[in-house]
């Protein structure tokens, strides 16, 4: 939890050092931001609970073999020879408990946008009475999500259904097993139900804990794509003190633009200004004006140097 609560912090620090432009990139709009604070600093974090499961199923299977032939070998030996199929049904019983945790599908993140954004501008969706065409918007995004949950659900529970069939087939094996060896004298009830409880248990863990080793892919994935981002340096910092001052008194507070061209970074083929030129003395008050998208926003953005 304080690794992924510092890769968080460092991840929000980092967004807002970047520069207007990059927030202007539809790869990185705020929904996407949003989820890579949620999900990538999380998964990153799981990077330890893999290496946690690494050293169970170590554990789990060294500690329960030595115990179970140090008490009966020939207990052992057979548990040995069915410890495959208890691992497999545990870790996939683990895994089809794990399914419903996984991340929100695309579909219905770009549908929670949608509806996020017509509740926000309710007003404007009212007047332009485009209620029924947002409705089949988001059906149309949630409606296969819907379908693939139902698909999944069905063989989800066939497979932890047979896995846990699985254990209680071994479980009966084993008792069997055990039985044999008491009425033939080879064992005592308790050493054949120790040895049994030893490396049934032990394969039980191991399976448990492999289903959480399969996080690690995705941890590696998100420790990518979030040190891609921390590693980027910003264009414009307008947190860094460095930078270039007015040495030349009457200069402060004096503003002018000489045959300025600019377009947006993502938006190269509309030019916003197109040569302007004017001048702005100091202590001088100057409005502008022009129909809508003629750039007067754009020039308040220059001046605060949200662009170059």
């Amino acid at each position: 939890e304080g690794l992924t609560m510092r890769m968080r912090g460092a991840t929000m620090k980092k967004l807002l050092r970047m520069e207007v432009g990059f927030h202007d990139d539809p790869e990185h709009t705020p929904s996407k931001n949003v989820f890579a604070l949620e999900t990538y600093a999380f998964r990153s974090g799981n990077l330890m609970l893999a290496i946690g499961a690494y050293a169970n199923v170590f554990g789990s299977l060294v500690v329960g073999l030595v115990l179970g032939f140090i008490i009966s070998w020939r207990m052992s030996l057979m548990m040995l020879a069915l410890l495959p199929v208890v691992a497999v049904a545990n870790y996939v019983g683990m895994k089809m408990m794990m399914t419903g945790q996984g991340g929100t599908p695309e579909e219905l993140k770009t549908a929670q946008q949608v509806i996020s954004d017509a509740v926000n501008n309710i007003r404007t969706v009212r007047s332009l009475g485009v209620e029924d065409i947002l409705v089949e918007l988001v059906n149309g995004w949630s409606t296969p999500v819907a379908k693939r949950g139902k698909a999944k659900a069905v063989t989800g529970g066939l497979n932890f259904g047979i896995s846990q069939g699985l254990v209680i087939v071994v479980f009966g094996f084993a008792f069997w097993w055990a039985m044999w060896l008491i009425k033939n004298g080879h064992n005592t009830f308790t050493e054949a139900m120790q040895a049994m409880g030893t490396i049934l248990f032990g394969a039980m863990g191991m399976g448990q804990a492999m289903s959480l080793v399969g996080n690690a892919e995705q941890a590696k994935m998100a420790c990518h794509d979030l040190f891609e981002l921390l590693d980027r340096e910003s264009k414009i910092d307008g947190i860094d003190p460095t930078g270039m001052e007015p040495k030349d008194a009457q200069a402060i507070g004096r503003i002018e633009f000489r045959d300025v061209k600019f377009f947006y970074p993502f938006r190269q083929d509309v030019k916003v200004l197109k040569g302007i030129t004017f001048c702005i003395e100091a202590g001088h008050s100057v409005g502008l004006c022009g129909p809508s998208g003629g750039g007067k926003s754009t020039i308040l953005a220059l001046l605060q140097r949200f662009y170059d």
